[in-house]
């Protein structure tokens, strides 16, 4: 009985051997782990301490992005490089109008069924 608790396979085996969360888990990648670690770290501070919001923690990177993207745009005509492309999005016009048509029939039928319980009708 040399394994912890008296088990009979060793935990990696438990774990599974080529398994990556076996790995980082019982520290066999430690460069994995401190990375995990350091990351879990840091999310911890940022929403315990620091009383981040994921949302918030979400747009602020967000615009993060923008203003880089702003200051490569027009720092790339100073050093003659090209700007970067932003991807464009195209939506197609008949989506968002099934859209409108489908909230406005339900709204039209909760309308309705008000009318008629306003008129005396059976809220059942």
């Amino acid at each position: 009985m040399d394994r912890l608790y008296g088990r009979l396979k060793p935990v990696h085996n438990l774990l599974g051997v080529e398994n990556v969360t076996a790995n980082v888990l019982i520290w066999r990648k430690k460069k994995i782990f401190a990375s995990v670690l350091t990351g879990s770290t840091s999310i911890w501070i940022l929403f315990e301490w620091l009383n981040y919001q994921f949302l918030s923690l979400i747009f602020f990177s967000i615009i993060i992005g923008m203003v880089a993207q702003f200051l490569w745009s027009n720092a790339s005509g100073l050093m003659n490089r090209s700007p970067s492309q932003a991807p464009r999005i195209v939506l197609p016009d008949e989506l968002f109008v099934n859209i409108v048509i489908t909230i406005g029939a339900k709204v039209n039928r909760f309308l309705a069924f008000l009318q008629n319980v306003a008129s005396g009708g059976n809220l059942k």
